[in-house]
């Protein structure tokens, strides 16, 4: 077949993806909506895979998910997934994310991001950390509700919903210096999510955002909380949309970056997650602590930090979203049951589309590449960023 005939045959025939998200009402700020998609995100997340050949439609989930899935399985390639939330269900409910996974993989639908098990693992912060102990990673001491008898906290602690994203049931007021702030911090955050909650110590330094894409690690971005103004203690909700001093790789010694991109990917490896991720550590000046891990992050289009990661080395967020997908095609293709759906013919204009970004990744180790034109001093930037 000729290179004309291929071209032909692949515009005739492209790749279907099925987008499949939460997408937020207009005019609210409610907490149960943190994790939805903003209709403007979602369009930028298909329009980038729009640019890289692809036919793109959008699911936005509903409570018959499965026989949604069912009905739409013969009708797409893959699917995209961007759930965090199945509607109806509750806040604090450790499974919530890997349900689509879950349909999918029970109806042989490829899609992209973990797997159910992972989702799940990783939606429980106990079970993270205790997959990071298990592995050597540092993480801070916590404790559950079950287990407070005769633990011996130690000051300050902090007060978090188990199953949580987005900063959701978490602030100042979560921070505790003593019993008495401690009881009205459990209180408060009883109230809302039952005893799905836990004591984490507490440990203050920059924050470190590592993301994952395909093989290779980003480099960090860092928020230095105590040097913003009125020195916030955690990064609740209402800082996250304020106006955020990043840093796109802060200045660490070569010995110490690497660690903490050793650590980064050794979790990614004992989780199981796989296609992107980000984690989250705390920098307290001698470790790097593992604080959360989120392979379903957020994509917005703009300053979520693994966009910001990703741009560092040239990567632009159509570019970004669609190495995503290109990695769930990757490693599906090479399954002989998805041989036919992801025939050459059908992902060459995916693959011409994200192999500059491809190329600009694999010279990580030779230092970051703007498709081209070096950049190697950190990055400085104010904004308000939609990361979650």
């Amino acid at each position: 077949m000729t290179q004309s005939q291929t071209r032909t045959r692949s515009r005739q025939n492209p790749l279907r993806v099925l987008y499949a998200c939460n997408l937020r009402p207009a005019g609210t700020d409610s907490e149960h909506y943190y994790e939805w998609e903003d209709p403007n995100d979602a369009r930028a997340v298909m329009d980038s895979m729009r640019a890289a050949g692809c036919v793109v439609e959008p699911y936005e989930v509903t409570t018959h998910i499965a026989s949604d899935l069912s009905r739409l399985r013969n009708d797409f390639d893959i699917v995209f997934n961007n759930v965090e939330m199945v509607p109806g269900l509750d806040l604090g409910l450790a499974s919530r994310e890997s349900i689509l996974p879950f349909y999918c993989a029970s109806l042989g639908l490829p899609f992209t991001g973990s797997n159910f098990l992972a989702l799940a693992v990783t939606m429980d912060k106990r079970l993270t950390k205790a997959v990071a102990a298990a592995n050597g990673i540092p993480t801070p001491r916590s404790f559950g509700h079950h287990e407070l008898n005769g633990a011996r906290l130690r000051y300050p602690c902090i007060v978090k919903p188990v199953a949580e994203g987005s900063s959701m049931g978490i602030d100042d007021a979560s921070v505790a210096r003593n019993r008495r702030e401690l009881e009205r911090a459990v209180e408060r955050v009883r109230a809302a999510y039952g005893d799905a909650w836990m004591i984490e110590e507490f440990v203050r330094g920059p924050e470190l955002a590592m993301g994952v894409l395909g093989q290779h690690v980003l480099d960090p971005v860092g928020v230095d909380l105590e040097a913003m103004p009125g020195g916030p203690l955690v990064r609740s909700h209402h800082v996250k949309h304020g106006e955020i001093d990043y840093v796109v790789r802060p200045t660490l010694p070569p010995e110490r970056l690497a660690e903490l991109k050793r650590f980064t990917w050794k979790m990614h490896m004992a989780l199981g997650t796989r296609h992107y991720n980000r984690m989250e550590f705390i920098d307290d000046g001698q470790r790097f602590w593992l604080i959360e891990v989120n392979p379903l992050p957020d994509i917005s289009a703009t300053e979520s930090f693994l966009g910001l990661a990703a741009s560092w080395w040239g990567l632009d967020f159509q570019t970004m979203i669609s190495l995503v997908l290109w990695h769930a095609v990757e490693e599906y293709g090479r399954d002989p049951r998805f041989a036919e759906r992801f025939a050459e013919e059908r992902i060459a204009p995916l693959r011409r589309f994200v192999t500059p970004g491809l190329k600009a990744l694999n010279q990580h180790l030779d230092g970051p590449t703007l498709l081209g034109a070096a950049r190697r001093e950190p990055v400085r930037r104010t904004a308000a960023p939609t990361n979650r």
